[in-house]
């Protein structure tokens, strides 16, 4: 009776909700909500956050939202809050460091700060999502949404976007239907202080550095290239990648040095000997494709041109870390779990 009694019960209307986050202008919002926590950072999530927020219209506000207590309540990192926070502090570095212009517009919001600027209206939100929704259409998000924490993840995506109130919504193909699902419940709920907004969808940069069929078996360290790596770590890696003369369907360094370098608005200066075409600098992907679908560069040339330039980029990051103590306190933490991590599975 007393379940009856509360499903009957109506806490807030939906159409006394308000944005949470007030934003400065009275630009639309263009918003990148970026993954979950993760101590192992690959370059791809980097450079996917940074493709996504460069697509943004001129006119609108960029944000970058970090789900912090999200992440905890799927158990990222193991649940380790410190570890959470600490891979967001890492990614906003980085992403400072390698494309400062760029973050300079970019408003960065952490989920649980924000939600503590009115965790009451955030909370009842939530609820009112849960009541709203089936559990099935919720789980129907992610097929992996097995456990509780994953249903409150993402039953909380809904009102992170209800916080936000953006225009757009820039998502990877993945993450399109946690998207939609806020979408539906604004449409369904009839709210009218936010309106329903647009989901752009952009295919996150593959940064395997093999190809799908060769990624079977247990995950291995060597098969993408991580923030917190080191210079010999990233020439060791890329050493070893995938690179078929002629096949441009899958080649990890064209996709790298496109996402690093070129889209950056640099070139990719190749060296090598006039009997086999002398020096060349490319500045436009579709050149280098060409060429090297048709055998007019050689992986040979390519690869060692790549690794100088990728671990270029890469020393962007370091640099900004060694030079900053937050950023320094973020690596720390973030190594010493991979440790502890890498030394319980020894046992």
């Amino acid at each position: 009776d007393q379940a009856m009694q509360w499903k009957k019960e109506t806490l807030v209307p939906p159409k006394g909700l308000k944005r949470l986050v007030a934003m400065q202008s009275s630009k639309p919002v263009w918003c990148v909500f970026a993954p979950y926590a993760t101590a192992e950072i690959t370059l791809g999530q980097l450079t996917s956050i940074i493709r996504h927020l460069q697509q943004a219209p001129a006119d609108h506000q960029k944000v970058l939202w970090c789900p912090d207590w999200s992440s905890f309540a799927v158990n990222s990192c193991n649940g380790e809050q410190k570890v959470i926070s600490a891979c967001y502090s890492m990614m906003i570095e980085a992403l400072t460091a390698v494309m400062p212009d760029l973050m300079k517009d970019v408003k960065v919001l952490i989920q649980s700060e924000a939600i503590l600027l009115d965790p009451s209206q955030y909370w009842i939100s939530v609820i009112n999502v849960g009541r709203h929704f089936q559990l099935q259409r919720v789980r129907a998000v992610d097929e992996a949404n097995e456990t509780a924490g994953q249903v409150i993840a993402a039953m909380m995506h809904v009102g992170d976007v209800l916080a936000i109130a953006p225009s757009t919504i820039c998502s990877s193909p993945a993450a399109k239907v946690a998207h939609e699902l806020a979408c539906d419940y604004i449409k369904e709920t009839e709210v009218t202080e936010i309106a329903v907004p647009a989901v752009h969808v952009s295919p996150p940069v593959d940064s395997a550095l093999k190809p799908p069929h060769m990624m079977d078996g247990p995950a291995n360290a060597d098969d993408e290239i991580y923030l917190l790596d080191a210079s010999m770590d990233v020439g060791r890696k890329l050493k070893r990648a995938f690179c078929e003369p002629g096949n441009v369907e899958h080649c990890p360094p064209i996709t790298l040095v496109d996402a690093c370098v070129i889209s950056a608005g640099k070139g990719l200066a190749i060296n090598r000997k006039e009997e086999n075409g002398g020096d060349k600098n490319y500045v436009s992907i579709d050149d280098l494709v060409a060429d090297f679908k048709s055998g007019a560069l050689h992986p040979g040339d390519l690869k060692p041109s790549v690794t100088k330039a990728v671990d270029a980029y890469m020393q962007l990051i370091r640099d900004r870390v060694k030079a900053n103590d937050a950023a320094k306190k973020a690596e720390a933490e973030l190594k010493n779990f991979l440790k502890k991590a890498a030394a319980k599975k020894k046992k």
